[in-house]
Protein backbone atom coordinates (compact mmCIF):
# COMPACT_ATOMS: atom_id res chain seq x y z
CA UNK A 1 0.00 0.00 0.00
CA UNK A 2 1.31 3.42 -0.97
CA UNK A 3 1.91 5.90 1.89
CA UNK A 4 0.93 9.43 0.86
CA UNK A 5 1.73 12.82 2.38
CA UNK A 6 -0.75 15.63 1.88
CA UNK A 7 -4.40 16.28 2.64
CA UNK A 8 -7.74 15.24 1.31
CA UNK A 9 -9.89 17.53 -0.78
CA UNK A 10 -12.34 17.49 2.15
CA UNK A 11 -9.63 18.93 4.43
CA UNK A 12 -8.82 21.61 1.86
CA UNK A 13 -12.47 22.58 1.33
CA UNK A 14 -13.03 22.87 5.09
CA UNK A 15 -9.89 24.97 5.50
CA UNK A 16 -11.04 27.31 2.74
CA UNK A 17 -14.58 27.50 4.14
CA UNK A 18 -13.18 28.56 7.53
CA UNK A 19 -11.55 31.49 5.69
CA UNK A 20 -14.75 32.30 3.77
CA UNK A 21 -13.22 31.08 0.51
CA UNK A 22 -13.84 28.38 -2.07
CA UNK A 23 -11.53 26.56 -4.44
CA UNK A 24 -10.61 28.60 -7.51
CA UNK A 25 -11.73 27.38 -10.91
CA UNK A 26 -8.24 26.51 -12.16
CA UNK A 27 -7.52 24.46 -9.03
CA UNK A 28 -10.91 22.74 -9.37
CA UNK A 29 -10.04 21.84 -12.96
CA UNK A 30 -6.69 20.37 -11.84
CA UNK A 31 -8.53 18.23 -9.29
CA UNK A 32 -11.10 17.19 -11.91
CA UNK A 33 -8.35 16.22 -14.35
CA UNK A 34 -6.63 14.00 -11.78
CA UNK A 35 -9.86 12.34 -10.68
CA UNK A 36 -10.99 11.77 -14.28
CA UNK A 37 -7.66 10.10 -15.09
CA UNK A 38 -8.08 7.75 -12.11
CA UNK A 39 -11.69 7.01 -12.98
CA UNK A 40 -10.74 6.32 -16.59
CA UNK A 41 -8.37 3.58 -15.40
CA UNK A 42 -10.95 2.14 -13.01
CA UNK A 43 -13.78 2.23 -15.55
CA UNK A 44 -11.60 0.62 -18.24
CA UNK A 45 -11.01 -2.20 -15.74
CA UNK A 46 -14.79 -2.45 -15.25
CA UNK A 47 -14.76 -0.93 -11.73
CA UNK A 48 -17.25 1.62 -10.41
CA UNK A 49 -16.00 3.47 -7.29
CA UNK A 50 -19.51 4.15 -5.84
CA UNK A 51 -18.28 6.36 -2.97
CA UNK A 52 -16.47 9.23 -4.64
CA UNK A 53 -16.44 12.20 -2.25
CA UNK A 54 -13.95 14.91 -1.19
CA UNK A 55 -12.69 12.71 1.66
CA UNK A 56 -11.67 10.06 -0.89
CA UNK A 57 -9.65 12.44 -3.04
CA UNK A 58 -6.07 12.91 -1.85
CA UNK A 59 -3.98 15.92 -2.76
CA UNK A 60 -0.65 14.15 -2.40
CA UNK A 61 2.53 16.14 -1.91
CA UNK A 62 5.10 14.29 -4.00
CA UNK A 63 7.64 17.13 -3.94
CA UNK A 64 6.36 18.67 -7.16
CA UNK A 65 5.04 22.21 -7.69
CA UNK A 66 1.43 21.06 -7.46
CA UNK A 67 -0.08 18.13 -5.60
CA UNK A 68 -0.82 14.88 -7.35
CA UNK A 69 -4.50 13.95 -7.20
CA UNK A 70 -5.17 10.38 -6.05
CA UNK A 71 -8.53 8.66 -5.71
CA UNK A 72 -8.69 6.61 -2.50
CA UNK A 73 -10.90 4.00 -0.88
CA UNK A 74 -12.24 1.66 -3.49
CA UNK A 75 -13.71 -0.30 -0.55
CA UNK A 76 -17.25 -0.47 -1.94
CA UNK A 77 -16.18 -0.44 -5.58
CA UNK A 78 -17.52 -3.25 -7.68
CA UNK A 79 -17.31 -4.54 -11.18
CA UNK A 80 -20.31 -3.93 -13.37
CA UNK A 81 -21.15 -7.64 -13.42
CA UNK A 82 -20.54 -8.20 -9.70
CA UNK A 83 -23.26 -9.25 -7.29
CA UNK A 84 -21.55 -7.70 -4.24
CA UNK A 85 -24.79 -5.98 -3.26
CA UNK A 86 -28.37 -6.79 -4.13
CA UNK A 87 -30.20 -4.57 -6.57
CA UNK A 88 -32.23 -2.11 -4.54
CA UNK A 89 -29.44 -1.61 -1.99
CA UNK A 90 -27.77 1.80 -1.90
CA UNK A 91 -24.24 2.13 -0.54
CA UNK A 92 -22.23 5.36 -0.56
CA UNK A 93 -22.38 8.89 0.80
CA UNK A 94 -25.85 10.31 0.06
CA UNK A 95 -24.78 13.90 -0.68
CA UNK A 96 -22.59 12.63 -3.55
CA UNK A 97 -24.62 9.67 -4.81
CA UNK A 98 -26.24 9.65 -8.25
CA UNK A 99 -30.03 9.29 -8.39
CA UNK A 100 -29.63 5.76 -9.78
CA UNK A 101 -27.39 4.84 -6.88
CA UNK A 102 -29.89 6.21 -4.33
CA UNK A 103 -32.58 4.07 -5.90
CA UNK A 104 -30.35 0.99 -5.69
CA UNK A 105 -30.31 0.59 -9.47
CA UNK A 106 -27.56 -1.03 -11.48
CA UNK A 107 -24.60 1.35 -11.89
CA UNK A 108 -21.86 2.04 -14.35
CA UNK A 109 -19.11 4.67 -14.53
CA UNK A 110 -21.62 7.46 -15.08
CA UNK A 111 -22.51 7.27 -11.37
CA UNK A 112 -18.91 8.22 -10.54
CA UNK A 113 -19.01 11.09 -13.05
CA UNK A 114 -22.18 12.40 -11.40
CA UNK A 115 -20.43 12.26 -8.02
CA UNK A 116 -17.47 14.20 -9.42
CA UNK A 117 -19.85 16.88 -10.71
CA UNK A 118 -21.37 17.25 -7.24
CA UNK A 119 -17.88 17.44 -5.71
CA UNK A 120 -16.84 20.17 -8.15
CA UNK A 121 -20.04 22.10 -7.46
CA UNK A 122 -19.21 22.09 -3.75
CA UNK A 123 -15.57 23.02 -4.43
CA UNK A 124 -16.43 26.18 -6.37
CA UNK A 125 -19.58 27.26 -4.50
CA UNK A 126 -18.82 26.20 -0.94
CA UNK A 127 -22.02 24.20 -0.50
CA UNK A 128 -23.43 20.84 -1.49
CA UNK A 129 -25.77 20.69 -4.45
CA UNK A 130 -28.31 18.77 -2.37
CA UNK A 131 -28.63 18.63 1.41
CA UNK A 132 -29.81 15.11 2.17
CA UNK A 133 -29.07 13.43 5.48
CA UNK A 134 -29.33 9.88 4.21
CA UNK A 135 -30.11 7.71 1.21
CA UNK A 136 -33.80 7.53 2.18
CA UNK A 137 -34.31 11.30 1.98
CA UNK A 138 -32.29 11.39 -1.24
CA UNK A 139 -34.56 8.66 -2.65
CA UNK A 140 -37.60 10.74 -1.67
CA UNK A 141 -36.10 13.70 -3.54
CA UNK A 142 -35.45 11.58 -6.65
CA UNK A 143 -39.02 10.26 -6.54
CA UNK A 144 -40.38 13.82 -6.21
CA UNK A 145 -38.52 14.89 -9.34
CA UNK A 146 -39.72 11.82 -11.24
CA UNK A 147 -43.31 12.60 -10.26
CA UNK A 148 -43.04 16.32 -11.03
CA UNK A 149 -43.38 17.37 -7.39
CA UNK A 150 -41.14 20.00 -5.75
CA UNK A 151 -38.13 18.74 -3.82
CA UNK A 152 -38.74 18.35 -0.11
CA UNK A 153 -37.00 21.02 2.00
CA UNK A 154 -33.68 19.93 3.44
CA UNK A 155 -33.88 19.22 7.17
CA UNK A 156 -31.84 22.34 7.92
CA UNK A 157 -33.97 24.59 5.67
CA UNK A 158 -37.39 26.10 5.84
CA UNK A 159 -39.26 26.55 2.56
CA UNK A 160 -39.09 30.36 2.86
CA UNK A 161 -35.32 30.44 3.66
CA UNK A 162 -33.18 32.24 1.11
CA UNK A 163 -29.78 30.71 0.31
CA UNK A 164 -26.70 32.63 1.38
CA UNK A 165 -24.49 34.06 -1.38
CA UNK A 166 -21.53 31.82 -2.21
CA UNK A 167 -18.13 32.56 -0.65
CA UNK A 168 -15.57 34.43 -2.72
CA UNK A 169 -13.34 32.29 -4.93
CA UNK A 170 -9.84 31.66 -3.73
CA UNK A 171 -7.22 33.25 -5.97
CA UNK A 172 -5.93 30.50 -8.22
CA UNK A 173 -2.66 29.17 -6.94
CA UNK A 174 -1.34 25.67 -6.26
CA UNK A 175 -3.44 23.94 -3.62
CA UNK A 176 -0.54 22.65 -1.57
CA UNK A 177 -0.89 22.84 2.17
CA UNK A 178 0.30 26.14 3.58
Amino acid sequence: MEHLQGSTLEDELRRLAAQGEVLGEAAALRVADGVLRSLQEAHRAGLVHRDLKPGNIMLADLGEDEPTVKVLDFGIARTRDSSLTDEGTALGTPAYMSPEQCLGAELDGRADLYSLGVILYRAVTGRCAFEFLDARTMREGVQAVREGRPLPAAPTQTPEAKPEPPPKPKPDRPILLD
